[in-house]
């Protein structure tokens, strides 16, 4: 773990911090402020964040979305375009598809969220496509380590309708 000392947005990671002559000892190292007016925060270089690519399927939107909206569409130092351009490259398949023929503009932007949103992030999409997939499991064999991918995916399933809302009453009847 490394320590930093963090002052007017500059670290020691960046080079020498100008403490003002002040004593620092004994600080805390969890982002409260020391004696020298700065603060002591600690910290990891974390590796390169990998963004997940989406290629249609409504039971991954909502993971996908998520992830698109936090490291890209809540950027206020890119433009739409630029958001476009990068949502563009992270898109396969049925998703890609399912924009192509939008240029990479501001105003398409917003419409290709909202094409996406509508085919693969629209509540009952999602739900059609996670009974479809349950319905759609089969247990190969008896041997424990399958019977163990068949319960992991069906607790993973089960999950995805838990996160859409419904309670385990409701899609209990189903089965």
């Amino acid at each position: 773990m490394e320590i930093f000392l963090v002052k007017n947005g500059q670290t020691a990671a960046d080079g020498p911090v100008d403490v003002a002559d002040q004593h620092v000892s004994g600080g805390r190292h969890d982002g409260s402020l020391g004696a020298w007016g700065g603060r002591w925060t600690t910290g990891t270089k974390l590796p390169k964040l990998e963004m997940m690519k989406f290629g249609g399927d409504p039971i991954r939107f909502q993971e996908f979305w998520e992830q698109f909206e936090y490291n890209v569409g809540r950027r206020g130092d890119m433009s739409d375009s630029q958001k476009f351009s990068h949502l563009k490259t992270l898109l396969l398949d049925k998703a890609l598809d399912k924009i192509e023929g939008y240029t990479l503009t501001s105003v398409h932007y917003h419409e290709a969220v909202e094409t996406l949103k509508e085919h693969f992030g629209d509540e009952n999409v999602v739900i059609t496509a996670i009974f479809e997939t349950i319905f759609k499991l089969s247990l190969t064999s008896a041997k424990p380590d399958a019977l163990g991918r068949f319960y992991d995916m069906m607790q993973r399933l089960i999950r995805c309708l838990l996160a859409q809302g419904l309670k385990e009453e409701e899609f209990a009847r189903v089965f």
